[in-house]
């Protein structure tokens, strides 16, 4: 197969738009959790009496807040290496794009007679 720069171009730029829109999805579950956070933390500002289902409910929300942290923590670490991962990418292109540059204008060197 070879590579030509609009398939290269093509490729990156469909690996990009896949990524973003990971990345959108992503950013959409962050809000939520975030607003889920808020509404823990709502729950969990009450003093229950021991034995009580209030006392039950508050510890459910700790729970569920500790998972939302963990949560926030684990979307963030991919949503940077996505952005990273864009970088790479259309840093890479640019090295391909330039290197089939060089080839090219050695060729056409190379085939001309003068």
């Amino acid at each position: 197969m070879t590579l030509t720069p609009s398939l290269v171009a093509s490729t990156a730029s469909l690996i990009s738009s896949v990524i973003l829109s990971m990345m959108l999805f992503m950013l959409s579950a962050a809000c939520l959790l975030s607003s889920a956070n808020f509404l823990i933390s709502w729950a969990t500002t009450a003093n229950p009496l021991p034995a009580s289902p209030a006392l039950a409910a508050s510890i459910a929300a700790f729970k569920a807040n500790k998972f939302v942290c963990s949560a926030m923590l684990v979307i963030t670490l991919v949503i940077s290496s996505m952005f990273l991962l864009i970088s790479e990418t259309l840093d890479t292109v640019s090295s391909i794009l330039d290197i089939m540059c060089w080839i090219s204008s050695i060729l056409f060197r190379a085939s001309s007679p003068f």
